[in-house]
């Protein structure tokens, strides 16, 4: 870079006016990457965080929990809950404690082996019977099935 002596306008060299370019491109790829990494899914860990500061008075002992929660933007009344688990705990078993106990849900499990990938996702028929297996420490997001899925 340098002055025209002219004028006093600043001079790009053509190399430095492209390294610019690219730089700002590169920023603009890496900022739309990250968002949406961020937007996919919800994480396991900070799902299951973000229950238990909602159910601060809850007892279950901490190798018993399943995490369960009304996906944000389901109508209202919404369900935030720790439940103990047992042998036999369903999906139906958790949607029927919701508003969505006799509708449509969209459903999500998530798991710690794999914090940003839904062990199951579908949308569940009001009394059908989903015959996948919950374990303890699962993370559920049970709603609308209208909303946008992830």
């Amino acid at each position: 870079m340098g002055l025209c002596t002219h004028c006093g306008l600043i001079l790009v060299r053509p190399h430095d006016h492209a390294l610019g370019k690219m730089k700002r491109l590169f920023t603009v790829l890496l900022l739309a990457w990250c968002a949406a990494a961020h937007a996919t899914e919800p994480d396991y860990k900070g799902s299951c965080v973000w229950v238990i500061e909602h159910c601060t008075t809850n007892q279950v002992p901490k190798d018993e929990r399943v995490f369960v929660a009304t996906t944000p933007g389901s109508a209202l009344p919404s369900y935030i809950a720790i439940l103990r688990y047992h042998d036999g705990l369903s999906i139906r078993n958790l949607i029927d404690q919701t508003r969505f106990s006799s509708t449509n849900a969209a459903v999500s499990v998530y798991r710690s082996g794999r914090p940003f990938k839904a062990r199951f996702h579908q949308v569940v028929k009001a009394g059908e019977l989903p015959t996948f297996k919950l374990k303890p420490l699962d993370m559920i997001w049970i709603g609308d099935p209208k909303l946008p899925q992830t």
